[in-house]
C-alpha cells in the first residue's frame, strides 16, 4: 500500500530518516513513497486526521488528535498498552505541551470521547474553527470564575501530527516500537486467516 502520489512534507521527512537508518529502505528498487507495512496504519490515521480538517470534518479530526497520544504512549511502552500517565507524559515530552495542559487535554480526551462533553470540571475547552481566529494554548477567566481554555483545531492537529512523525523518526526502528507496530491495525489487501480480500485488521 502506497501513500498519496505526493507524500506530505511530514511523510517525506520521515522517509528520509528511515532511509538514513535502514539499509533496506535505501534499496534502489524501493519506491521513494513506500512506507514500511507496519507503519502504514499509523500514518494513514495521521493523514486522514489532517485531511478531515481540510474537509471541514472537525469533530473526527479532534477525536483522532485526542486519541493519538494514547496510541503513541502504548507504542513506546514495554507492555504495548495505554494509560493516563503514558498519555500525559507523551504529550509533554513529544508534543511540547506543559504538564498542566497535558492534564487538561487528558481530561478532555476522556470527557469528549466517552461522554461527548468538551469540559473538565470547572474548565471549559473551546476548539477554534479554522478561519475564525486561531487562539491556541490560551486560558482565560470568562465569567463567574469559569475558565475557558482555547485550542486551535488546526494548531492542535498539526502539533500532534508533527509529534507523531518526530517520535517515529527517533524510535520507529527500535525493537520495542517494531514489536508494537506489528500489531497496529491497517488495511490488509491480502485479507487475514480465512478471510480473503481487503480488510482492516
Amino acid at each position: 500500500m502506497l501513500l498519496s502520489k505526493e507524500p506530505t512534507t511530514l511523510e517525506r521527512r520521515l522517509l528520509r530518516t528511515l532511509k538514513s537508518y535502514s539499509a533496506e529502505m535505501a534499496s534502489d528498487d524501493e519506491p521513494t513513497n513506500k512506507i514500511p507495512a507496519n507503519m502504514q496504519g499509523l500514518l494513514t490515521l495521521v493523514q486522514q486526521m489532517r485531511q478531515s480538517v481540510a474537509a471541514g470534518l472537525y469533530m473526527p479530526a479532534i477525536m483522532v488528535a485526542l486519541t493519538l497520544p494514547d496510541v503513541m504512549g502504548a507504542l513506546g511502552s514495554e507492555d504495548g498498552k495505554a494509560s493516563g500517565s503514558k498519555y500525559r507524559t507523551w504529550l509533554s515530552d513529544h508534543a511540547g505541551y506543559p504538564a498542566d495542559d497535558a492534564v487538561l487535554i487528558w481530561g478532555i480526551r476522556c470527557s469528549l470521547l466517552h461522554q461527548g462533553r468538551a469540559n473538565k470540571g470547572d474548565i471549559e475547552v473551546a476548539f477554534t474553527v479554522p478561519g475564525t481566529g486561531q487562539l491556541h494554548k490560551l486560558s482565560i477567566e470568562a465569567h463567574d470564575g469559569v475558565r475557558v481554555a482555547w485550542y486551535s483545531i488546526e494548531g492542535f492537529v498539526e502539533d500532534i501530527a508533527a509529534a507523531v512523525i518526530a517520535w517515529l523518526e527517533r524510535f520507529a526502528l527500535t525493537a520495542r516500537a517494531q514489536r508494537n507496530l506489528e500489531r497496529f491495525a491497517r488495511l490488509r489487501p491480502e485479507g487475514v486467516s480465512a478471510v480473503h480480500g481487503p480488510v482492516l485488521a
